[in-house]
């Protein structure tokens, strides 16, 4: 009896193994799920961590640039997917909000971060005063099904400048920035989401810091 009892066990491993597979297959596309695995596996480190809640103020960021204002351009041309699988391809991935205007959703995401990011960056008096110009190519959050069993990577891609807001003269850049961070799941999803750790709140923060690093080093 012990013996038949380890087969069966067995046998329902097995089968749960394959069920799982077959699930996880009919929801990625060619290709979507061996890079999902590549992105867990890779444990690539951020460009910079996001930073923790309660964690202390950031200090403001030395340079030689002072940004008067932020442009975001998140261009129409780039494709959106309200697909409930494991990674949809396209350019946009954002399906925390309500359906909408995603183009829009994420322009407002991307603007307050790097609004947030870039205050108080320079000496005082003694800074270039600077717009900064972004083009976003990529903004990937992840999908409700990812959230809830994989947690996966928030990957974000933009290019910038840094322009003379009264001559248009460009003074830096452009810049091609890529960056990506682990996304949560499950139950940790959910306690962070209790504390008003959203995925866009996540993501406002890593993109804040991220661009206050790289200008305050120029």
């Amino acid at each position: 009896m012990k013996t038949r009892h380890r087969v069966t066990h067995t046998s329902r491993s097995i089968a749960l193994s394959v069920l799982l597979g077959t699930f996880l297959g009919a929801c990625a596309g060619p290709g979507e799920l061996e890079h999902a695995e590549v992105t867990r596996s890779a444990g690539q480190t951020p460009l910079v961590a996001a930073p923790q809640s309660g964690a202390a103020p950031v200090q403001p960021a030395s340079g030689r640039f002072s940004i008067s204002t932020v442009r975001v351009e998140v261009p129409r041309s780039l494709s959106v997917s309200e697909a409930q699988s494991i990674k949809p391809r396209a350019h946009i991935l954002w399906q925390e909000e309500p359906l909408g205007d995603r183009h829009a959703q994420v322009d407002r995401i991307v603007t307050r971060a790097l609004e947030a990011g870039t205050t108080d960056i320079g000496g005082a008096g003694r800074a270039q005063s600077a717009v900064l110009d972004v083009t976003l190519h990529r903004f990937h959050a992840v999908t409700p099904i990812t959230r809830k069993f994989f947690g996966g990577q928030h990957e974000i891609d933009f290019t910038f400048r840094l322009i003379d807001p009264r001559s248009g003269t460009v003074l830096y850049g452009p810049e091609a920035v890529s960056t990506e961070f682990a996304a949560l799941s499950g139950a940790a999803a959910r306690r962070a989401e209790a504390k008003g750790q959203t995925q866009a709140v996540r993501i406002h923060d890593h993109l804040a810091a991220l661009i206050r690093e790289r200008i305050g080093k120029l």
